[in-house]
């Protein structure tokens, strides 16, 4: 039985509607029926947690996804994807509970002190962690050093963004004073 190929832009097409839908999911809750922002709910840190990793992983696989599968390398053929998915998202979910864990009080220091702190210790993390499976994919030190570097680059600005997105529209935990409301032009 013969197999069809998906072209890489036509899975691009057909995933940018189930992102986009996704992170409308996500924003939805935080507005109110009448369009009066309401504070966001609290949330145990480990649910927040698991849904800014599925939000986070989203948007770089389908970054990853949109400028690499043109033409991939030999190696993303193997499962790449798949392994790279997988390993992000419990590398962005150990490190979430592990801030809310041991990182500082909610409230104690400004957001942007705590976006930074976290974007850093994130992407050292998930740097180590895209040369690992890079390594492991190819057996080339030089390719797994270019796509960690890379990753570098493209996945902190997705990742503050993710960070700030959540901080305005998602959840907070609970302790977390609620943000001040946002200014909403009357008629």
């Amino acid at each position: 039985m013969p197999t069809t190929a998906v072209s890489g832009s036509a899975l691009r097409r057909l995933l940018l509607p189930v992102l986009l839908a996704a992170v409308l999911a996500c924003a939805a809750p935080a507005m109110a029926a009448d369009g009066d922002p309401e504070p966001p709910p609290t949330a145990p840190s480990w649910v927040t947690a698991f849904y800014k990793a599925l939000s986070y992983e989203a948007i770089t696989g389908y970054i990853n996804m949109g400028s690499l599968s043109a033409r991939p390398p030999y190696w993303m053929t193997r499962g790449y994807f798949g392994a790279d998915a997988a390993t992000g998202i419990a590398t962005f979910y150990a490190h979430e509970l592990i801030w809310s864990a041991l990182g500082p009080a909610p409230g104690s220091e400004s957001v942007a002190a705590v976006g930074l702190g976290k974007a850093i210790t994130f992407r050292a993390v998930d740097m180590a962690r895209a040369f690992a499976l890079t390594l492991a994919f190819t057996g080339d030190p030089m390719t797994a050093a270019g796509i960690a570097t890379a990753s570098v680059v493209v996945d902190t600005s997705v990742y503050l963004l993710n960070e700030y997105g959540w901080t305005l529209f998602g959840p907070q935990p609970p302790g977390t004073p609620a943000p001040p409301p946002l200014p909403v032009a009357r008629r």
